[in-house]
């Protein structure tokens, strides 16, 4: 008997057909609280352990089989059998064996389907410890573990004999806001039980000129000195301030308004809306891994954080990072939904290298995608140094402009950037028919940011 072809290739379809139709797949089957974990910036005493839950959607017990993810994984199940409309976790600790960013995959084999569920982990390793057990730990033995934590010790001291200063105010912060105020003894000393991480000190003495500074401390780097040297007190003048003109290029300061329209600037600590046309807020923020240092972030965060709170539901925020590479995090969100952006805000982390021009194009993509016709439409970007911009300077510049032209402006904001990255953003920003806001102390970022916004946005 002879068969055709033709046959062959129809049955041959039916049969992959029916048995791809028996495979279940993880969508019906398993759930996850999510795919992708980022870690962010490992540091020292950082914990490199993370679990994903897996749900069990189905009618039948499903049972985890295997995790493959490389020796820099170690890798534990709460239990191998998913009960039927049960969950389990999976628990990870990554032993990484070099510093850098990092981007891997592990996949999951379940009993309910063939392929393997792929989880993503990434992240930016800036500390190894070669005394860290690679064993995953328990999950009786992490669920009741306290954050890390070490003494901080900072001594405030008058520069003329090394004395300390008594009654000196030292102030923190984390994550852009502030944790807590506080009086040194009669030798100058602050201490304080922190947690692990990043911080941001201010010292205020009367008499003498306040000091700022930030950096990572742990249990190995537990200790700050603030020499204090004679000056003006930290108290200033607003009436004086508002007077101030723009003295330097790299330096700008904004100068009071004539209001077109009469009414107060808040309406219940919002800005009012008869005198402020709606924003649509880019924010395009460096978390490079110099970002880090001498606690830019933080200055950004503190910013962000003021400009926010009297913005209103008719205001949007977006967010889009860069540095190796460029991801949103947040796009167009009312700025009525304060937690969740402040969530954003304060779990910004820097790792990884500078990639600003895929950065741009991606902040334009999102200012296009929330665009307010008869609104003020504003990027910032925010970095401590300069766009590189030799390869596509004339294409960028140009695009720069045609989009300022179209309405959206762009502004640069300096986070203590050095006097050479200085020509580049004023560049940019006048291409984008924008400001260059240099936040070099706690006062800039409390204030340049919303100023900036209620200039722009002033009907």
């Amino acid at each position: 008997m002879q068969v055709s072809l033709k046959s062959i290739l129809f049955i041959s379809a039916v049969f992959v057909f029916n048995s791809l139709m028996q495979i279940p797949t993880a969508t019906a089957q398993i759930s996850l609280d999510k795919i992708v974990h980022d870690f962010g910036t490992l540091n020292e005493d950082d914990l490199k352990v993370t679990d994903f839950e897996l749900s069990n959607r189905s009618g039948e017990d499903i049972f985890l089989l295997r995790a493959d993810g490389g020796k820099q994984w170690d890798v534990i199940f709460s239990n191998r059998k998913i009960a039927a409309g049960s969950s389990e976790r999976i628990r990870m600790k990554f032993n990484p064996t070099k510093k850098g960013s990092f981007n891997e995959k592990v996949q999951v084999y379940v009993s309910s389907q063939g392929d393997p569920i792929t989880l993503t982990l990434k992240g930016n390793v800036a500390f190894i410890d070669p005394d860290d057990s690679p064993a995953c730990p328990s999950f009786r033995d992490l669920d009741h573990v306290a954050p890390l934590t070490f003494t901080m010790l900072i001594r405030v001291i008058d520069l003329r004999g090394n004395t300390g200063i008594k009654n000196a105010t030292v102030e923190m912060y984390r994550g852009g806001k502030k944790l807590d105020e506080l009086k040194s003894d009669k030798d100058g000393h602050v201490r304080k039980e922190l947690p692990i991480g990043s911080y941001y000190f201010i010292a205020k003495a009367d008499g003498f000129i306040t000091q700022e500074y930030g950096d990572y401390f742990n249990r190995h780097n537990p200790t700050l000195k603030f020499e204090m040297g004679l000056g003006a007190t930290s108290t200033v003048d607003e009436k004086e301030e508002e007077e101030l003109e723009v003295v330097e290029e790299t330096k700008i300061v904004i100068k009071p308004e004539v209001q077109e329209k009469a009414g107060p600037e808040l309406v219940n600590n919002q800005l009012s809306e008869n005198l402020f046309a709606a924003n649509n807020v880019v924010f395009l923020i460096d978390v490079s891994t110099s970002m880090n240092r001498s606690g830019k972030l933080d200055l950004l965060k503190v910013s962000m954080l003021e400009m926010l709170e009297p913005l209103r539901e008719i205001d949007r925020v977006s967010i889009v990072t860069y540095a190796t590479g460029t991801e949103v995090k947040l796009s167009s969100m009312p700025a009525s939904n304060k937690e969740e952006i402040i969530k954003i805000i304060e779990d910004l982390e820097a790792g990884g290298s500078t990639a600003g021009k895929k950065g741009i194009k991606k902040a334009y993509q999102v200012a296009d995608e929330g665009y307010f016709p008869n609104g003020n439409n504003q990027i910032f970007i925010a970095t401590d140094g300069a766009f590189d911009i030799r390869d596509q300077g004339r294409s960028l510049l140009k695009n720069i402009k045609g989009k300022a032209e179209d309405g959206i402006t762009l502004s640069v904001i300096g986070i203590k950037n050095k006097d050479w990255t200085v020509k580049n953003m004023e560049m940019l920003a006048k291409k984008g028919s924008g400001s260059y806001i240099s936040i070099t102390s706690m006062e800039d970022a409390v204030t340049v940011l919303l100023e900036n916004i209620k200039q722009n946005s002033r009907k």
